[in-house]
C-alpha cells in the first residue's frame, strides 16, 4: 500500500496526475481507511480543477481521521471557491491553523460581492452585477455556480452573447462533477 502511495507521489511530482490518481486509487481499494492517500488524492483532483469530486475526498479523509487538519483546510479553501463563505470559515478553523488578518478580510470581501450580486440582481443592475461578480472572481471564488451563473445572464443582458456563453460553457464543467456538498441548484436553469 506504501507503495502505490509513493508510486502516486512520483507520478503526481512528474506532472502525470491521472496516474497519480489511479495510484490513489490502488492504495486506498487495498486500504480505504488511509487518510493520507485520500488527501494526496484530493491535492490532484484540486489541481485538475475538479473541485467537487476534491470535495467529496475531502470528507473522505475527515472520515478516516475527523482530526486531520490539512483536510480540513484544504475542505476550507475549495469552499472559498464555491462561494460557501460559512463552510469555508467552519473547515478553515477545524484545521487547527490560525485565520491570518489577510484570509479574513478575503472572506468579509467575498461575502460583500456575493452579497452585492444577490441584491444588484433584484434591480436588474447588469453592470454592476457584472463588476461584482468579477470582483468576486478575483478574490477566488472561481468555481461558484451562482457567480458564475450571475456573471453569464449579466453579459447576456448587456448584449455580449459570446462571452456569456464562454461563461456558460465554464460553468458546465463545473456541473459535470455534481456533489451534493456543494452544488446549488437554485442556479441550474442559467447553466443547463
Amino acid at each position: 500500500m506504501e507503495e502505490l502511495k509513493n508510486a502516486g507521489n512520483k507520478e503526481y511530482k512528474g506532472g502525470h496526475f491521472l496516474e497519480a490518481i489511479s495510484f490513489y486509487n490502488k492504495a486506498i481499494a487495498l486500504y480505504p481507511q488511509n487518510a493520507p492517500c485520500h488527501n494526496n488524492k484530493v491535492v490532484v483532483l484540486a489541481y485538475l480543477g475538479r473541485y467537487a469530486e476534491a470535495v467529496e475526498e475531502c470528507f473522505k479523509v475527515i472520515d478516516c481521521d475527523p482530526l486531520y487538519s490539512r483536510a480540513h483546510h484544504r475542505l476550507g479553501n475549495l469552499y472559498l471557491r464555491f462561494g460557501q463563505v460559512e463552510d469555508a470559515k467552519q473547515h478553515l478553523k477545524l484545521s487547527g491553523q490560525e485565520i491570518g488578518s489577510k484570509i479574513l478580510q478575503n472572506l468579509h470581501r467575498i461575502e460583500t460581492h456575493l452579497t452585492n450580486i444577490r441584491s444588484t440582481q433584484k434591480v436588474e443592475d447588469w453592470r454592476r452585477i457584472l463588476t461584482e461578480s468579477n470582483l468576486a472572481i478575483e478574490a477566488g471564488v472561481d468555481a461558484s455556480y451562482e457567480v458564475l451563473a450571475a456573471k453569464a445572464e449579466a453579459l447576456l443582458k448587456l448584449n455580449k452573447p459570446k462571452k456569456s456563453l464562454e461563461v456558460l460553457t465554464a460553468a458546465r464543467k463545473l456541473i459535470g462533477n455534481k456533489s451534493r456538498k456543494v452544488h446549488n441548484r437554485d442556479w441550474d436553469f442559467l447553466i443547463i
